[in-house]
């Protein structure tokens, strides 16, 4: 029927108006939990209903996590959670979630990673290497320094030092 009638052809999920929403269907704790029980009987000849426990107990972890971060994402900004790609956002939820455990008494730093959150799912690992620093903890928590970088700001006057110093003897020569 299709070949007869094209325009009978159903559109991409991701044409419809509410696919993001669905989206985040995905992640809520029924649908996990259905998720593991499901791969756990897919592979039960193998005695995986011993590890369901274990399964369940991943899948409720990253249910509070991804919950905890979306409520937080919406406290400080319904516009910003609206433009989060949920699935970057599960991917990367330990680490986000961790992130605002330990920092969740200094609130510049917040406000600086939410405001920068797109920057964060582009660069997790560095700047993560950077705000666990100790280099970080005693220049700006200790201080209270209001506005907090996401990136060490030593390590990137250097690099454009460098970048500099090298377009300059390119010049020379």
């Amino acid at each position: 029927m299709i070949e007869i009638f094209p325009s009978l052809k159903c559109p991409p999920l991701q044409s419809c108006k509410d696919y993001p929403e669905s989206l985040s269907y995905k992640y809520h704790l029924a649908y996990l939990l259905g998720e593991a029980l499901l791969q756990t009987n897919k592979t039960w000849y193998r005695g995986s209903y011993f590890t369901l426990h274990k399964k369940i107990q991943k899948a409720k972890e990253k249910y509070q996590e991804i919950s905890y971060i979306t409520k937080e994402l919406k406290a400080f900004n319904q516009k910003l959670y609206e433009q989060i790609d949920i699935i970057e956002l599960a991917n990367s939820s330990q680490e986000i979630y961790s992130l605002l455990q330990t920092y969740k008494d200094y609130p510049p730093l917040l406000q600086t990673l939410f405001l920068n959150f797109s920057f964060f799912m582009q660069y997790p690992n560095e700047i993560l290497q950077w705000l666990n620093s100790k280099e970080f903890k005693e220049q700006y928590i200790k201080t209270n320094h209001p506005y907090p970088p996401l990136l060490n700001p030593d390590r990137l006057n250097a690099k454009r030092e460098s970048k500099e110093c090298n377009v300059e003897s390119q010049r020379g020569e």
